[in-house]
């Protein structure tokens, strides 16, 4: 059975997948707001929510670079910032300035591995990410960063150690990124 719930359609005993790199910023608050949605969709309908991590941009820098090495012509970033701050406002979500873009791989990694925690576990670290970059305005590109925000919420460090070298999640994140090419 299906029911609209206004931009998101929910299905009961069905389940949605997500797609996301935590770094993206033209798509950061539309996860949050749809994350969030669905999240909380989770307390009245069956749903079972399947996050499968892409990474974009897999050639920029883990130690960051400015937002204008993107490209972006500076009215559209200002555009782009400007609408994101409205939205992030109209849901309560904080927002900081962005200047700065990083390689999302082992922020993907540790969160796909963090699937086999448990749910709890997984949405704690899937929000703290979030936080992290788009709030505090810390690199995730960074491995000693993650294994901070790991840690923050007893995460074992051998853990994270673990997913970064795990062949298996590596194998996960170019299965997503080909199924994401395959259905456009």
């Amino acid at each position: 059975m299906k029911r609209d719930t206004g931009n998101i359609q929910a299905v009961t005993r069905g389940g949605i997948t997500g797609t996301q790199d935590y770094r993206i910023q033209r798509l950061y608050l539309p996860l949050m707001l749809c994350g969030a949605r669905l999240m909380r969709l989770q307390d009245t309908w069956d749903l079972r929510i399947d996050w499968c991590y892409l990474e974009i941009h897999p050639e920029n820098s883990a130690e960051g670079e400015p937002v204008s090495s993107l490209d972006y012509p500076s009215e559209y970033w200002q555009e782009l910032m400007s609408n994101l701050k409205r939205l992030a406002s109209e849901d309560g979500l904080p927002l900081s300035e962005h200047t700065f873009t990083t390689n999302s791989h082992h922020t993907l990694m540790l969160a796909e591995a963090a699937k086999s925690l448990g749910k709890e576990t997984f949405y704690n670290l899937h929000e703290a990410l979030f936080q992290a970059f788009f709030v505090e305005e810390i690199n995730t590109g960074n491995r000693e960063e993650l294994l901070k925000i790991a840690q923050a919420l007893n995460i074992d460090r051998e853990f994270a150690l673990h997913a970064w070298s795990d062949s298996s999640i590596q194998h996960r994140l170019a299965h997503n990124f080909s199924l994401a090419r395959q259905y456009g």
